[in-house]
């Protein structure tokens, strides 16, 4: 009789074990789950600024690599085109916080796309005029530097905080990726490499006006 109870008293401890081991399990699997590309997709506001973050990023990853490459091509003193190179990343890095702060994601990215854009439009009317050129290196360089540290700092207004490292994986992968092709971009003959960057900026600029920040979706509250 003791030997039988004891026996019930061991499947009934397998039982509860087994059961708690499997509602870890499940718990588990459905909080990853919601944290997944999956719910994330499902959400119209997050699946629209997934997909023009990876124009964004792809555009400006490019475009990033396209000018640090195209650098000693451009007419004139490298050194002096250097320097306009340097002084642009500076003025980008110490003005992007404060205009982080008086406007949106979007809109910064507008504006540092039609600098950009301004920029590359000006090599090809003016580039045979060397003075110029650090001006337009300063153009250049400041946009792409400006709309570069935007979406890193941007991301989190995009997406709620359990979704970040999934949206930020995403585009940086994505982007680096296809960013292996702008060494062979700068390398290819007069004009194309200024077509194909001012054609980045234009696609960059369209997918800003798409973007949408938080407050759109219910999935910012846990």
């Amino acid at each position: 009789m003791i030997d039988k109870m004891q026996f019930q008293e061991e499947e009934e401890h397998e039982q509860i074990v087994k059961n708690v081991t499997q509602y870890n399990h499940n718990s588990k699997h459905n909080k990853s789950g919601e944290r997944g590309l999956r719910l994330l997709w499902r959400d119209a506001r997050l699946r629209s600024n997934l997909i023009f973050s990876n124009f964004l990023w792809c555009s400006i990853v490019i475009n990033y690599y396209i000018i640090a490459f195209y650098l000693k091509y451009f007419p004139g003193d490298i050194y002096q085109n250097t320097f306009a190179f340097v002084m642009a990343d500076l003025s980008a890095y110490l003005l992007l916080g404060t205009i982080l702060k008086k406007t949106i994601v979007g809109k910064s990215l507008i504006l540092a796309q039609l600098i950009s854009g301004i920029g590359g439009v000006f090599y090809f009317t003016l580039h045979t005029y060397v003075k110029l050129i650090p001006i337009i290196v300063l153009f250049c360089r400041f946009g792409i530097s400006m709309s570069f540290n935007t979406v890193y700092a941007g991301n989190n207004r995009l997406f709620p905080t359990k979704f970040l490292s999934t949206s930020f994986g995403i585009v940086n992968f994505i982007s680096h990726i296809l960013a292996i092709g702008a060494p062979l971009i700068a390398e290819l003959e007069e004009p194309y490499p200024f077509w194909v960057f001012v054609g980045l900026c234009l696609i960059a600029l369209v997918s800003s006006i798409f973007l949408k920040e938080e407050g759109g979706s219910v999935l910012n509250k846990d």
